[in-house]
């Protein structure tokens, strides 16, 4: 993952992400989009621009429709946090079997339930940060999406020369 998926405790995520900014208890399907608009609302209102909002509301909603179908319910909430917002949902579900997570978080397609399997892999590949707690007292995931993304030409500048004359 790059450093991308950080292991975590719950305690240390709920550290990191500090008073929430707006939060909602989710039990229904039907209320995922009620968080994807939450999301947008607050990375707008936040700054962020359009392509990190699309991109946050992504992983916003494949962590809130993880929390559905994996437990039932969860809440969901939205923090400020240094040059960008995080994105938590916590669950009381049976959480990720140890054996399972580097499928889950790496393998392409893999899945325990009835999807596509592509959740954790899209999560990563599109947030700055990927928090992850869980065990058989249910999962907390972060994600952290920073309000204003490096920019291509600076990252461009860090790759090695590779080019000989």
């Amino acid at each position: 993952t790059d450093g991308k998926l950080l292991m975590c405790e719950p305690d240390e995520i709920r550290e990191i992400a500090g008073p929430p900014i707006a939060s909602r208890e989710i039990s229904q399907a039907k209320y995922v989009s009620d968080i994807r608009r939450m999301v947008a609302e607050v990375a707008e209102s936040a700054g962020m621009d359009e392509s990190s909002i699309h991109c946050f509301v992504l992983c916003a909603g494949e962590a809130t429709t993880n929390a559905i179908k994996h437990a039932g319910a969860g809440t969901a909430s939205i923090h400020k946090v240094d040059d960008g917002l995080l994105f938590m949902i916590s669950d009381k579900g049976r959480g990720i079997a140890a054996i399972n997570l580097p499928e889950v978080a790496l393998k392409k397609g893999y899945t325990t339930a009835i999807s596509l399997g592509l959740g954790y892999k899209a999560m990563i590949s599109t947030a700055d940060q990927v928090y992850l707690a869980t065990g058989p007292g249910g999962t907390t995931v972060g994600i952290e999406m920073k309000l204003h993304p490096e920019p291509i030409l600076s990252l461009l500048a860090s790759l090695p020369d590779t080019w000989v004359d």
